[in-house]
């Protein structure tokens, strides 16, 4: 089983939508004879800042850190920062949180229906394909999966940051959410029917395979940050800091397809699946077509930050600091379970049955064989780096540069455990399925190399944006042809956002990030001084 676990919704979905979905396929006798899509509705939400921190002022300038003028936020970036406070200062981020429907934008549900009429179409006997649509509508045995989606930002206090000036040093605390995404998805009604025909020595024998699915689907992701800092001047503009970073994840999936259906033919009856009645079933027999996903895992880590800062004059400023985040190894259990029919042919090319009635065993028609793959281990590699910047700053316009340097990757790797059956052939109808263990283990991600980040406030507005160059890691993973995939090199992830900041009074400033691509916007940053 070619599996990639974390992408496993879509490869376990994939099954159950290949039968009608699966286009340029040219049928030699199997056609389909009734389609019935169902409702299908998606909730996609999530809000992700790892690539720009927290606070409008951070974040809409792309990210970039200058110490002198972060404040409170500086507890993500470079802790020296602190040491320039003159007031305790208190900084919070929330989301509005809100949903849009992409079919107010794209045309989805006609891509959908134009999908489903040319794979019907491609599966039926060249004399009808040009009625067949219009037939099965007619004769009620077509309709479209009525489909919704809506994505959109995660509601919610999403950070929180507080500088504390004490006598000869300043204290920092904050806690911050950098990823945090959430998947939902709900399918009832769906149905298809899928007929094979087969003449020989002049008896017509007709195969009918028929299947029902319901599904459900949640998918949760959360990465939280808490820190603690503490900076102090050493001498007069020059400051030092450090700070100590907690990091926990924690990732959640819980998916239930319920399959039901049957298999008819002239020649042998019919059998339903997860009948459990059939006198054939024992160990070694199943006919159950369900699937199943679930998994929880979790770790917590520990990094540090070191950094220096230096004004030079009133307007200059330089920093530097070391990031040290921490492996996470997520423990856990992660378990997905699929159940085949060999008969059921999702690969099938031009000229190929996708219901291929020679590898049914006419006594155990609806004999299916498992597959499961069981994980307890997900390694998460956070990468580590040294970073330097600049800023000039005048009054309330201001302009930094930085520069970072990276060290090891941002990627995941795992092993996995599969268990699969394989179904004897139909002449050895009355033997077991022997199970095959197979042990595999897979890496995924991106080898960060260097970046470039510029930021420009011009007091109500400020832009920012930036590069980060960095090479593919893959492993274990394989394209269409089977061939092992080739990692991509020098990989260029530009980022840029936009932010608006209003200052009421000498204490207190209100800024919303307007956007920051990709995965946030419309983040309102409250920064007050006391």
């Amino acid at each position: 089983m070619k599996l990639r676990i974390w992408y496993v919704l879509p490869s376990v979905l994939s099954f159950f939508l290949s039968v009608p979905l699966m286009s340029g396929v040219a049928s030699a006798d199997s056609e389909i004879t009734e389609f019935r899509g169902g409702i299908l509705s998606v909730r996609m939400s999530g809000s992700s800042s790892f690539l720009y921190g927290p606070g409008a002022y951070s974040a809409g300038m792309g990210g970039t850190f200058s110490g002198v003028v972060n404040r409170s936020a500086g507890v993500f970036s470079n802790p020296a920062g602190l040491g320039f406070l003159e007031k305790s200062n208190l900084t919070f981020d929330t989301n509005p949180g809100f949903m849009i429907d992409p079919a107010r934008f794209y045309d989805i549900q006609g891509k959908i229906d134009e999908a489903v009429d040319d794979v019907v179409k491609d599966m039926s006997p060249e004399e009808k394909k040009g009625t067949v649509i219009e037939d099965m509508k007619k004769r009620g045995k077509l309709n479209y999966i009525d489909f919704s989606m809506k994505g959109g930002l995660s509601g919610g206090l999403h950070t929180g940051s507080i500088g504390l000036v004490l006598p000869g040093l300043v204290f920092g605390a904050g806690v911050y959410q950098p990823l945090n995404l959430n998947l939902s998805a709900v399918w009832t009604g769906f149905k298809t029917a899928i007929e094979n025909t087969e003449v020989s020595d002049g008896d017509t024998t007709i195969t009918t395979f028929l299947a029902t699915t319901d599904a459900n689907i949640n998918m949760r992701t959360r990465v939280n940050l808490t820190t603690l800092a503490l900076s102090r001047e050493v001498v007069p503009d020059w400051t030092v800091g450090l700070s100590l970073d907690r990091y926990d994840m924690r990732l959640l999936v819980d998916a239930k397809f319920n399959n039901e259906g049957m298999i008819s033919s002239t020649a042998r009856g019919e059998e339903a699946f997860g009948d459990p009645t059939l006198g054939w079933l024992g160990p070694g027999k199943q006919n159950t077509l369900d699937a199943l996903i679930r998994g929880d895992f979790e770790d917590t880590g520990w990094g540090v930050k070191i950094g220096t800062s230096y004004r030079l004059g009133r307007h200059l400023s330089f920093d530097g600091f070391l990031n040290f985040p921490p492996s996470l190894d997520l423990r856990g259990r992660l378990m997905v379970s699929h159940n085949t029919l060999d008969a059921l042919n999702l690969e099938a090319e031009e000229g190929e049955d996708i219901l291929d009635t020679s590898k049914l065993i006419l006594s155990q028609l609806t004999r299916t064989k498992n597959a499961t793959t069981t994980s307890d281990y997900l390694h998460i590699n956070l990468p580590r780096s040294y970073n330097l910047g600049a800023a000039f700053h005048a009054g309330s316009f201001a302009f930094v540069l930085n520069y970072s340097q990276y060290s090891g990757e941002l990627s995941f790797d795992y092993r996995c455990e599969t268990k699969e059956a394989i179904t004897p052939p139909p002449s050895a109808a009355s033997r077991d399925d022997s199970v095959v263990v197979l042990h595999r283990a897979y890496s995924e991600g991106l080898r960060l190399k260097n970046g470039i980040r510029m930021g420009l406030d011009l007091r109500y507005l400020r832009f920012g944006g930036g590069v980060i160059f960095a090479d593919e890691v893959s492993s274990g993973f394989k394209d269409k042809e089977g061939n092992p995939r080739e990692p991509v090199t020098d990989l260029p992830l530009p980022f840029f956002s936009m932010a608006m900041t209003i200052p009421i009074g000498d204490n207190l400033r209100i800024g919303t990030v307007l956007v920051a691509l990709p995965l946030m916007a419309l983040r309102t940053s409250v920064d007050y001084s006391f």
